[in-house]
């Protein structure tokens, strides 16, 4: 047991998770999307890494960013538990929200009624795009109105634990 901060950076971190959060740094696609035979996503968007460089983000994760990453799929992992149901997960890093978000969002939201993603295995899936249950979104207000923009055509429900409204 940790008793501050200082104590837990200061350990090797090992989880089912790091390799998952290794995949957020890779440049394409530009999301995470693990497959796991359901149709159905949980979708998640967080900002990993404060090295920003260009449109770009930086090369590693922060210890922040491993923390959002960890709680996310933790946090899917108990829905799971208490429901018996299982989801898919979509995460998006979105190291810079006014430049990167929109690019992404277009992607994945590319064609009418559906979104199309890239699994961490390269196997490509195209599903209704309500098959998104919940859209957790950092707590970037520009980010969450972003992501806003494009998930209220379909009443995907979002949530974010620091985003203010307009």
């Amino acid at each position: 047991r940790f008793t501050d901060m200082a104590s837990l950076k200061q350990q090797t971190v090992i989880s089912k998770y790091t390799d998952t959060a290794k995949e957020c740094i890779r440049e394409e696609p530009p999301y995470v999307f693990q497959y796991k035979n359901s149709p159905f996503i949980i979708a998640y968007s967080a900002k990993l890494d404060n090295k920003l460089t260009g449109h770009r983000c930086g090369e590693r994760i922060s210890y922040s960013g491993f923390i959002r990453m960890e709680a996310f799929s933790y946090t899917v992992e108990k829905v799971k538990n208490i429901t018996g149901l299982t989801f898919s997960t979509l995460f998006i890093e979105t190291c810079n929200a006014e430049y990167r978000l929109h690019s992404i969002m277009s992607e994945v939201f590319r064609e009418e009624n559906r979104i199309n993603l890239t699994d961490t295995e390269g196997r490509s899936h195209s599903f209704p795009a309500n098959n998104i249950v919940l859209f957790i979104s950092n707590t970037s207000s520009a980010a969450s109105l972003i992501i806003q923009s494009y998930i209220h055509l379909y009443g995907i429900p979002q949530i974010s634990h620091a985003s203010s409204s307009s």
